[in-house]
C-alpha cells in the first residue's frame, strides 16, 4: 500500500484491518508543507481500524522525523515524533462527544465522495497534534545582540541621533 492510498470503507466490516504506511522520499517534502517544517526525513506508522457500531475505532502508532528551528537559538534542529493514539471516528457528532476524553473526529473528515478513507491523513495529523510547540535544543542559548553593548540600548537613541543631527543641519 502507498502512503496516500485510500482504503474503502466497506473494508472495516467483517472485521479489524491492519494498514501499515511508510513515506516515499517524494512524499516527504509535501508533506513537511503541510506541517509548515522546513524538512521532513521520514514518517510511518501503523494503524488498526475496527467497525463498532456506526463508528470505526482507531488505535495505532506514528514515527517521525522532522527538521524544526529552535525557537530560542534559531539554529536548525530535529525532533523525533513517537507516539501512539487511539481515537474514534464517528459519522455524528454528540452533546457527550464534546466532554469525552477520547479523541472523537467526524469520518467525514477522513472519506472523500467515493467512501474511501486516508489513513495517511490521521498519521498526518497525529504527528502535527505531537509536534513540540515551541521546539527548542537542550542547551540553546538565544543569538547575540545585534547591536554593540556598547552603544546605548535605548531603541528610540537611533531617532533621537536622527533628530539631533537635522536640527544641527538647520541650525547652519
Amino acid at each position: 500500500m502507498m502512503f496516500f492510498d485510500r482504503i474503502s470503507i466497506e473494508a472495516f466490516e467483517a472485521a479489524p484491518k491492519t494498514v501499515h504506511l511508510v513515506a516515499a522520499l517524494q512524499d516527504l517534502d509535501l508533506i513537511a508543507t503541510r506541517l509548515k517544517v522546513p524538512a521532513l526525513k521520514a514518517i510511518s506508522g501503523h494503524m488498526v481500524f475496527e467497525r463498532r457500531g456506526p463508528d470505526i475505532q482507531v488505535t495505532g502508532s506514528v514515527d517521525a522525523m522532522l527538521q524544526r528551528t529552535c525557537t530560542i537559538s534559531l539554529e536548525p534542529m530535529r525532533e523525533r515524533i513517537e507516539d501512539t493514539f487511539q481515537l474514534r471516528l464517528t459519522s455524528e457528532f454528540l452533546e457527550e462527544d464534546a466532554v469525552s476524553e477520547e479523541d472523537v473526529d467526524l469520518i467525514a473528515d477522513f472519506v472523500d465522495e467515493a467512501n474511501k478513507l486516508a489513513p495517511a491523513e490521521i498519521l498526518i495529523q497525529q504527528v502535527a497534534l505531537a509536534m513540540a510547540a515551541h521546539p527548542k535544543l537542550p542547551d540553546a542559548e538565544p543569538p547575540a545582540p545585534l547591536t554593540d553593548k556598547s552603544s546605548n540600548d535605548n531603541p528610540f537613541a537611533a531617532l533621537a541621533g536622527l533628530v539631533a543631527t537635522k536640527s544641527e543641519e538647520s541650525g547652519r
